[in-house]
């Protein structure tokens, strides 16, 4: 990847080979292309387009029915999570929201814990700045969310 750039994840078919893994029925596979996304995130920010996509693949897996698989995506998504920079809040929040309603609490927690950070470090891009329409969006998914599990996902957020 050094040799090609971090274009190559996309036109060596790694992407797809990763993306391909984390549907896989073997546990193996999807604990190794999560513990692979986790590893591509250390290579910095420049690989932030390529692994966004990934992101709802990832939070799914935090409820995996294999407890290793989910360790794995707890680290995968905590790594993914700290790549994102404001410019990435418009492609990544509608994949929180679909996250936050997810009927798996784990799926739930973990698009109500990024959207968290996502406030905290982009406030503006979150809320919106003056965008007062994204701002309702946003508090009315977040508060499906709380209503969904009983009020106990969402304190993230």
């Amino acid at each position: 990847m050094k040799a090609n750039g971090v274009a190559y994840l996309s036109t060596s078919g790694a992407l797809a080979k990763i993306q391909a893994a984390l549907e896989d029925k073997a546990p193996g596979a999807r604990q190794g292309a999560l513990s692979a996304i986790t590893a591509l995130c250390g290579v910095g920010a420049s690989v932030e387009p390529y692994l966004v996509p990934l992101l709802p693949a990832v939070l799914n897996a935090l409820a995996d029915k294999v407890a290793p698989v989910r360790a794995a995506a707890v680290e995968a998504a905590e790594a993914v999570q700290g790549l994102l920079c404001p410019h990435s809040v418009a492609v990544v929040l509608p994949m929180l929201f679909e996250a936050m309603k997810a009927q798996k609490w784990q799926t739930n927690e973990g698009g109500c814990k990024i959207l968290g950070a996502l406030a905290e470090n982009a406030p503006q891009q979150v809320g919106g700045g003056h965008d007062m329409l994204r701002l309702c969006v946003l508090c009315v998914v977040a508060s499906a969310a709380v209503h969904i599990h009983g009020g106990c996902v969402c304190m993230h957020a």
